[in-house]
């Protein structure tokens, strides 16, 4: 599983910014108009990131314990808080004062917006984070258990997820609460513990799903394209129900994202193409992630004011904005790296 994770990881944040720069463009069209389409197939290529970072930071709770046979240390979770909280904070800051060139206010409530929500992953984390030492105790005891009950949690909160977006009669008050904080949060409660079941028994976990192996990759894709008819089917509803309920919690897009993480589990030894530069992108994915936002922003007003002709088509915006976000953002951390300024660098990259 050792090679597995580095893969895993590059795979994972490229989706992330492969779907940002996707809803840049997708957000043009209005729900049902056809032109869309084909960027909500796309949208589904990176619906598996969130779930696959949640369970590398469950392989890597179980690293720290050598595979289980030590308790968790506070230590280890404060440590993991400090290199997140700077880059954080900096980030969120530094987006303000983006957004305030598009008319928005420098304001606390903006900031704190950017916080909790853009940046909705690091306070997801942190929130695993806080649960890691329970977890990994209960995953030492009976890791079955722990995932049997991991996975109806999830699937409680998705049928939660799924009350709030079709229920014509679900209190408004309660939107909020189902689409922000632990609510939202336990959508993932399965990719945490079963990183740290596969940290910490991998050659069980291994065992268990080598019989599965020839129909994995089959499996996976029919549930991605599962993902894709209803993903479809939510655009074409329109209207309240997109674009919240194409969510990646669904549960079309929970089922995806599991088979694909099986996959790199059970079949760890596949040969990945462009793996150093896969493995690269991994090593840096905290980074890639904070900076890429207000990168890919400032590449897509570029390219709206310099080209316009190539703003207006969408097949050739979306690949330009992914591979320069990517491009620019990995040269922002080298140069950060490399020049007197690398002494700053864990406060903005971790």
């Amino acid at each position: 599983m050792r090679r597995a994770i580095p893969y895993l990881r590059g795979l994972a944040i490229l989706g992330v910014v492969f779907n940002h720069a996707n809803w840049h463009v997708l957000s043009r069209f209005t729900a049902g108009q056809a032109q869309g389409y084909p960027f909500v197939v796309f949208d589904q290529l990176g619906k598996f990131a969130i779930p696959a970072f949640m369970f590398i930071t469950g392989h890597f709770i179980a690293y720290t314990t050598s595979g289980g046979k030590h308790d968790l240390r506070w230590q280890v979770i404060w440590a993991r808080f400090e290199n997140l909280l700077w880059p954080w904070l900096i980030w969120s800051a530094i987006l303000v004062v983006g957004q305030s060139f598009q008319g928005r206010s420098i304001s606390l409530a903006e900031f704190l917006r950017n916080l909790i929500v853009q940046y909705y992953f690091i306070p997801l984390l942190i929130f695993y984070y806080l649960l890691a030492p329970w977890v990994a105790r209960c995953a030492r005891r009976n890791a079955g258990l722990l995932l049997a009950g991991a996975a109806v949690v999830q699937l409680l909160a998705v049928a939660l997820f799924y009350a709030r977006v079709y229920h014509p009669h679900f209190p408004g008050v309660l939107k909020s609460w189902v689409d922000l904080g632990p609510l939202e949060y336990l959508r993932f409660a399965f990719y945490f513990p079963f990183g740290i079941v596969c940290g910490m028994f991998s050659a069980r976990v291994k065992e268990s799903l080598a019989r599965f192996k020839p129909i994995l990759p089959w499996l996976t894709l029919c549930l991605c394209v599962f993902s894709v008819v209803e993903s479809v089917m939510v655009y074409h509803m329109g209207g309240d129900v997109w674009p919240i309920g194409g969510d990646q919690t669904r549960l079309s897009a929970a089922l995806f994202s599991t088979a694909l993480i099986c996959c790199f589990v059970a079949l760890d030894k596949l040969p990945m193409p462009f793996s150093r530069t896969i493995n690269e992108l991994g090593t840096h994915s905290y980074g890639l992630y904070l900076c890429h936002y207000p990168i890919l922003g400032i590449i897509a007003k570029v390219i709206q004011h310099a080209t316009p002709w190539v703003a207006s088509q969408e097949w050739l915006l979306l690949p330009l904005l992914f591979g320069l976000t990517v491009a620019l953002s990995m040269l922002l951390m080298a140069g950060m790296s490399r020049l007197p300024t690398k002494r700053f660098y864990r406060y903005l990259f971790g």
